[in-house]
Parts: C-alpha cells; sequence; structure tokens
C-alpha cells in the first residue's frame, strides 16, 4: 500500500496540471500582495493628523466637562484627576508618535484604552470592576509608569461608557499590550510581510480556490485507470477495494496540500529575509473556546458593511459589531492570540477541509467513468452546495454546512457562524460518510 501511495504521488506530482496550479497560485498570491502594498500606500499618503492620542484627549475633554457638574468636591477631583490623567496619556502616544518611539507609543495606547475600560467596568457595577482587576492588574502595573489601580476612580462620573464599550477598549489593551510586549508595530488590514502574508492566503485566496483546485486535481483519480483497464491490473495483486480507495483519498490530500504549499515557501522565504519573521508574536483575533464549544456567537461582518460602511479591525484581524445592528462594540467572547498559533490551528482546519472535498470528488470520480461528466457533476455539486450553503455564513443560523466551511481563519476568529469544534466535527462527519458510501459502491462495481 506504501509502495502504491509513493508511486502515485510521484505521478501525480509530475503531472502539467499540478505545476499549472501552483503557478496559478504563485501569480494570485503575488497579485494579492501587489494590491494589498498598493493600498497600504493609499492609506500611508491620505492619513490625517488625527490619532489614538487624539482620541484620548477629546474623550478626557468631553468627561471633563460632566466632572464640572458634580457637586461633591471629593467626587469632583476624583474624577477630573482620571481626565487629567487620560487627556496626558493622549500627549504622550502623540509625542511618542512624532517620535516614532515604537515601545512607548504602544505602552501609552494599552494605558490609555485600560483607563477607559475601568471607567467602563465601573459603570457596569462592582463585579464586573473586581473581574476587570483580576484580569489586567498585573498589565496595569508594566504600563501605568506607577499610577496605582485605585488612585483611578470614575465612579461618579457622568459618562457614556456601557458594556459595549467595556469589551472593545478591553480588547483594544490587550491588543496593544501584546504589541508592546514584542516590540511590533500596529498594522491594518492590508498588513504584508512573511507571516501575515500566511493569514492573507488563508483568508482571501483559499476560500476561493481550495473547491476549485481539488476538483482539477481529483476529478481523474480512479476513472482514468477505469477506462485504460489499468485499474482490474492493480485489483489483481494483493490489494484490496477498500486499500485502493484509502490510497487514492491519501494521494489525493497530500497532492493537495502540496500545491497549496509550494507557492507559500518561495514567498514566504523572500518576506522572511526582509523581516526576520520578526511578526510570530503578532496578536490576530480569536474565538474563546472554538475547539471546545459547538455554538459560535454570531457573524456580522457583511452586515456592517452593509449598513455601516466598513468593518472594525484590530490590526489585520476583522470583528463583527456587537450587538447586530449597532454600530462599535465587539463580543466578549473574541480574545487574542499570537499569529503562529493561529496559523498552526488554521492549517489543522484546513486539514479537514481538503479532505472533504477530496473524498467528495473520489467518490464522483468512482462512479463515473467518463472525465468529462465526472468534472461536470464534481462542479456543478460544488457550486451548487458553495451557493445554497453562503447564506449561512452571514445569518443569524449557526453554519453546518460543510460547503460554507472554507475559510479556517473566519472560523478561528469567529465571523463564520461556526465554531472550530463545530467545523471539524461537521467535515469528519462528511468525510466519513462519502467515504463509507464510497466503499460500499466500488465494492459492488463491476470493472
Amino acid at each position: 500500500m506504501r509502495t502504491f501511495i509513493w508511486f502515485e504521488l510521484k505521478k501525480r506530482v509530475r503531472q502539467a496540471k499540478t505545476w499549472g496550479l501552483i503557478i496559478l497560485l504563485l501569480m494570485v498570491s503575488l497579485l494579492v500582495i501587489k494590491n494589498y502594498k498598493i493600498k497600504l500606500e493609499e492609506i500611508n499618503s491620505n492619513k490625517g493628523n488625527y490619532s489614538i492620542g487624539d482620541i484620548f484627549i477629546t474623550e478626557a475633554k468631553i468627561s471633563k466637562y460632566n466632572a464640572d457638574d458634580l457637586h461633591s468636591k471629593e467626587h469632583y477631583i476624583k474624577t477630573k484627576y482620571v481626565y487629567e490623567l487620560l487627556k496626558k496619556v493622549g500627549k504622550q502616544v502623540k509625542e511618542a508618535e512624532k517620535r516614532n518611539d515604537r515601545k512607548e507609543y504602544n505602552r501609552a495606547v494599552t494605558f490609555g484604552y485600560l483607563l477607559l475600560s475601568k471607567e467602563a467596568a465601573q459603570k457596569e457595577g462592582s463585579l464586573r470592576e473586581l473581574s476587570f482587576r483580576n484580569s489586567i492588574e498585573p498589565i496595569w502595573n508594566i504600563v501605568s509608569e506607577d499610577v496605582e489601580y485605585d488612585s483611578v476612580n470614575t465612579e461618579y462620573a457622568n459618562s457614556y461608557a456601557n458594556r459595549k464599550m467595556y469589551f472593545e477598549t478591553l480588547l483594544s489593551a490587550k491588543y496593544y499590550y501584546a504589541l508592546y510586549q514584542h516590540n511590533l508595530k500596529d498594522s491594518n488590514e492590508y498588513q504584508i510581510d512573511s507571516l501575515s502574508f500566511c493569514y492573507h492566503y488563508l483568508n482571501k485566496i483559499m476560500p476561493i480556490l481550495l473547491a476549485v483546485l481539488v476538483l482539477i486535481i481529483m476529478f481523474d483519480s480512479v476513472n482514468e485507470e477505469h477506462s485504460k483497464g489499468s485499474l482490474k491490473l492493480v485489483l489483481t495483486q494483493p490489494f484490496s477495494r477498500i486499500k485502493y480507495m484509502i490510497s487514492k483519498i491519501i494521494v489525493g490530500f497530500l497532492h493537495t496540500v502540496f500545491v497549496i504549499v509550494i507557492p507559500i515557501i518561495p514567498i514566504v522565504s523572500i518576506m522572511g529575509l526582509g523581516d526576520s519573521f520578526n511578526n510570530y508574536n503578532y496578536p490576530v483575533l480569536y474565538l474563546r473556546h472554538s475547539f471546545n464549544s459547538l455554538f459560535s456567537i454570531h457573524n456580522h461582518l457583511e452586515y456592517d458593511i452593509k449598513h455601516f460602511g466598513y468593518n472594525k479591525y484590530f490590526g489585520f484581524s476583522s470583528a463583527s459589531f456587537y450587538s447586530k445592528g449597532e454600530e462599535g462594540g465587539v463580543s466578549n467572547q473574541i480574545t487574542i492570540m499570537p499569529l503562529y498559533q493561529f496559523l498552526l490551528l488554521s492549517f489543522l482546519i484546513l486539514i479537514f477541509i481538503i479532505l472533504f472535498y477530496v473524498v467528495l470528488n473520489t467518490l464522483i470520480s468512482c462512479i463515473f467513468k467518463s472525465k468529462i461528466i465526472s468534472f461536470a457533476v464534481s462542479g456543478l455539486i460544488t457550486i451548487v452546495g458553495m451557493v445554497l450553503s453562503n447564506p449561512f455564513i452571514s445569518s443569524d443560523n449557526y453554519n453546518l454546512s460543510p460547503f460554507s466551511m472554507n475559510n479556517p481563519v473566519r472560523i478561528l476568529s469567529g465571523t463564520y457562524n461556526v465554531t472550530a469544534l463545530t467545523a471539524i466535527a461537521v467535515l469528519s462527519i462528511c468525510s466519513v460518510i462519502l467515504f463509507v458510501v464510497n466503499v460500499i459502491y466500488f465494492r459492488k462495481k463491476n470493472l
């Protein structure tokens, strides 16, 4: 069996279509990189003078007016101190930005968001404030420049802070603290370097092309040997039909992985020479408990674009506004994860996605002797499945279709209406069912 797999894999890797697909992926990747660099230049050239530091200063001014309305002198002094501190932090952010002091910039921004988070936490009540304190006090002690946690009290402020603001500012604080820890530069959705390219590759390119790649690779995997008569010869050896089918699936899986991975290697290697792969710890958004929960938060990315004209980004990771129909805020189920861990988990999910399409196309190739009919039927099933399943991604229902689970990045970041656990379960169950049907049919098939 191992000999057959190795021989078959070498034969298929040498095919012209293999290298044609690799060249196609390479060209698409280079076009995406070029487009992202153009977008990045446009953003940098059109970047105004209004920064995060200005946001803190503006917030401090607005809130100070509310503090002036306090009748208790003690409450006024405590509240005014907080907003003077926020104003000071805003100035520190702007000064660090002018000096291009990345470390100080990330520290000050982190502390500014912690101040806003504490304000919102205190508005939510003592339990929320206690939870906030327990989760961020170590961070506070590092970035606050000796400002004691208990010295900051916004309990009496008449601010507009709320629960939605709390989760967004807390996530922002964690994001910038991760940048501070690893001395990384803040980015945007068009950030392209050695490892962020892998993120975009799995998020933008693979979801569109993966099903097509597997279709082209697998549509003739069985029927070619059947039509040439070589299938009978293979099965006259001490080689059962079930082992033959398993071998074909393994070869198809390895062949697909080869086609997907090869274009990444030169791009990542060349970019890595320039950036030394130093962004491997870059913070990206991750759906908390994605691997041990069956129920995801709802995705509103498409809704947000339609109704508000933009999506919320933390670096190059996007998040839905929460709750639906309200601009601003993120779910408390979203947290931060280092990029390298996120990519490893993304490739894990990609394995199950590839396996599903390989088993599906192997079954169809087994049923139809004609390669043309096999290609047409596989293509039709894939297209219809994806079209009918696409609404599950952006609706208020949970996504349970294997045809709408092509994006491991959005699955992990909580913007696909499905958790990683559910996606793996659905893809695995569907693959097993298709494999069993394939084995039963192939055993009875008259060769």
